[in-house]
């Protein structure tokens, strides 16, 4: 997250400016999905977790845009939050729900919802 013009522990590795990929992943052995942003190839950033499925990427010119999409997925999705029981660098951006093809289709499930 972004603090007075610089960036906060958590985005440390990652650097404003860059373009950036917003990410949907699904992991099959827990039957949860994460959403979150990397300047990383989703092939290293999910290196340790062979059963997953990447949904779709998003890219975008900057961090501070993928950042302010990813905050307003997280918020529509938090009625859906799920704490996986392995999966600990990025817990707090995973979720369960029914089965989503996109982003599109995860955000109007979650408005659906409501």
């Amino acid at each position: 997250m972004l603090k007075d013009g610089r960036l906060t522990e958590a985005y440390t590795s990652i650097r404003k400016g860059k373009p950036t990929s917003l990410y949907l992943v699904h992991f099959e052995e827990e039957d949860f999905y994460k959403i979150g942003i990397t300047q990383q190839r989703l092939e290293t950033r999910f290196l340790s977790y062979p059963k997953h499925t990447v949904i779709e990427v998003l890219t975008f010119d900057a961090l501070e845009i993928a950042k302010e999409v990813e905050q307003e997925i997280l918020k529509a999705v938090k009625p859906f939050k799920y704490e996986p029981l392995v999966f600990r660098c990025g817990s707090t951006e995973c979720f369960q729900c029914p089965e989503v093809k996109s982003i599109t289709d995860l955000v109007a499930y979650a408005e659906a919802w409501k």
